[in-house]
């Protein structure tokens, strides 16, 4: 059966720069063509495949075939990056991996800047048809527009009567002394709120289905407010009781209209729509088809192209989802827990690299059905970069989760990047000292025995709450709870504890030369206090230094720290590996282990690693 071709294609690809023919990091923007509203897509029905994104395709495959190891390396954003802030990191990766993760052997690596239709708070790049950048403005007027029938309705009845209710308590006869001039001013408020409901339904395209909506509230405020006025005088407080109430609902009617748009000014739940349909379905197309033109293109059948991932914020969310997808979990290999990590036709997975990540905990705790445990299985090599002062994922992120994801605690709707390495003995551990320098480098290596990084991780909220992952969810209790009926004995606590896949360096302390200030070593995503847990008073110091004075990025400064980036990059690039033979060049194992251990002491970054590593 042959497939009916895409009358838009899902992606184009552009050059990151001219690079020579022979250069051994090649790379690429690609940018998902998916729209940030949905009503955009019109304008792009009639636009015919790009023959360049074809040829690029060609291009990449057969740059891969022709190189001895041949791997790629996708980076994706996070929530409300517009594309020319995507594409300025991505720039600075790729000059990064160019002047120091080429390898000595010609053509390696394919780079590519994945950039997926994330939409920005306050000002987006030009869009067609208008290609003029829409602006806070333009997303309330959209807002508006896209206001459902219901919710069109509370706000235009608690809105009027409201109003009216209001002016009515305010203006009693006592104040204005007659009761025709009250009722005069109740005219005017009504017709003023007649026209303003008008407006209102017009904004939201009901006049055509409500017609009459403002008759019927002028009529009614009218008749409202000439009872509240005329009645007799002992039925006054019965009247100012029906007032109260009237203003009682039309403030959590309002309320709740406000709070929804605010929820959808800020654009996160429409991101993470966005990321799941469009961002993670058009990453995959895109895989597919470099994996089709490799195939066409393959000289022989003995050939792996190693895929590597690194993702920020959500982009983390768009990576893990991507390579759930990948991963056959159906394969036999995968039932019996030793799967390849072969993907596809000519794909392996290679390095996972999660940056900040604003996925659910739940996602390395040994919870049933945990959606990256298979695709874990297959990854070579995974890293998890987090930070306590989180401002983003700490406030932001949960307070926005807590109305979808299914927690009964506080505990278990933070998210992912908030794990940090444990600094206290149990939940009622309170102490509120200082770290020192024997705190920070690798932890988990006690006189070479590697402590599981299970038992190493916490989630921390002050010194006075919180809890460790061994204590949220306890491993014994869950692996009876995932094999009942076997023997718990026969369990292999390594598949079962996902945590321990990974490599986490929690950069809550990391202080180091920075892009803005390269002569003075300051804290990267904190303000580095190197304290055993932040408190409320530390969070509003960091909250001003993150949001009015704009000098420590909370959520992406680890793009900015010299070391933060050596890791990050060289970690995408090269591989634990090459990352150790970077820092101490022609050394053992051990001494290249101790040399990372040491220079992570000196920026104050605690790192877990991962006994595998070892």
């Amino acid at each position: 059966m042959t497939s009916i071709p895409s009358k838009i294609p899902e992606f184009e690809i552009v050059p990151i720069e001219e690079f020579s023919k022979e250069k051994a990091v090649w790379g690429y923007y690609v940018n998902s063509t998916a729209p940030i509203n949905a009503e955009d897509l019109v304008q792009k029905v009639n636009q015919k495949e790009n023959p360049l994104t074809q040829q690029r395709l060609r291009e990449i495959a057969d740059y891969l075939v022709n190189s001895e190891n041949p791997q790629i390396v996708i980076s994706v954003h996070g929530y409300g990056t517009r594309r020319s802030e995507a594409q300025k990191r991505y720039r600075k990766i790729y000059k990064y991996a160019t002047e120091n993760c080429e390898p000595e052997k010609p053509k390696e690596t394919v780079f590519i800047g994945y950039r997926w239709p994330a939409e920005n708070p306050m000002k987006d790049d030009p869009q067609p048809p208008s290609n003029k950048p829409t602006t806070i403005g333009d997303k309330l007027n959209y807002a508006f527009q896209s206001l459902p029938t219901l919710l069109a309705l509370v706000l235009s009845f608690g809105l009027i009567l409201g109003v009216i209710t209001a002016f009515l308590i305010v203006a009693r006869p006592s104040l204005l002394g007659h009761s025709m001039t009250q009722f005069i001013t109740l005219a005017l408020v009504a017709i003023i709120s007649f026209f303003s409901t008008k407006a209102v339904l017009k904004k939201t395209d009901l006049q055509d289905l409500l017609p009459r909506l403002p008759i019927y509230i002028l009529l009614g405020g009218l008749l409202i407010g000439g009872l509240g006025i005329f009645l007799p005088l002992p039925l006054n407080g019965v009247v100012n009781g029906l007032f109260v109430i009237l203003l009682i609902l039309f403030i959590l009617s309002v309320g709740i209209i406000l709070a929804l748009l605010a929820l959808r000014l800020s654009t996160y739940l429409r991101d993470r729509n966005r990321a799941m349909n469009y961002g993670v379905v058009d990453l995959v197309e895109l895989i597919r088809q470099i994996d089709q033109a490799v195939i066409e293109c393959r000289q022989s059948e003995d050939i792996r192209i190693k895929l590597n991932f690194l993702g920020h914020s959500m982009g983390c969310f768009v990576v893990t989802n991507v390579v759930r997808i990948l991963s056959d979990v159906f394969d036999t290999e995968s039932i019996n827990k030793q799967p390849s990590n072969y993907i596809g036709r000519v794909f392996s997975l290679g390095r996972l690299i999660l940056v900040a990540p604003d996925i659910s905990t739940d996602s390395i705790m040994p919870v049933r059905s945990n959606f990256l445990r298979s695709a874990l299985r297959r990854c070579e090599e995974a890293y998890l970069f987090s930070n306590e002062g989180d401002l983003a994922l700490r406030l932001a992120s949960t307070a926005v989760n807590y109305i979808s994801f299914p927690a009964r605690t506080r505990f278990r709707g933070y998210r992912l990047g908030n794990l940090t390495v444990q600094r206290f003995a149990d939940q009622y551990d309170y102490r509120n000292q200082r770290l020192t320098e024997k705190d920070y480098g690798i932890v988990n290596n006690k006189n070479g025995q590697i402590e599981s990084p299970y038992c190493c991780l916490e989630i921390r909220a002050s010194n006075r709450e919180h809890q460790q992952l061994d204590e949220l969810v306890p491993v014994g209790q869950v692996d009876k709870e995932i094999v009942k009926g076997s023997d718990v004995s026969t369990i292999d606590l390594q598949d079962v504890r996902v945590a321990d896949r990974f490599t986490y360096f929690d950069c809550t302390d990391y202080c180091d030369f920075t892009d803005s200030e390269p002569n003075k070593p300051t804290g990267v995503v904190s303000q580095s206090l190197k304290k055993s847990a932040l408190v409320v008073f530390d969070y509003v110091r960091l909250s001003i230094a993150y949001f009015v004075k704009g000098k420590i990025n909370t959520h992406g400064g680890f793009f900015y720290g010299k070391l933060s980036q050596q890791l990050m990059y060289e970690l995408a690039f090269l591989g634990f590996q090459g990352l150790l033979d970077n820092l101490e060049p022609g050394k053992n194992r051990d001494e290249q282990l101790q040399e990372l251990s040491q220079q992570c002491c000196e920026k104050y970054i605690q790192v877990v690693i991962a006994p595998e590593r070892v």
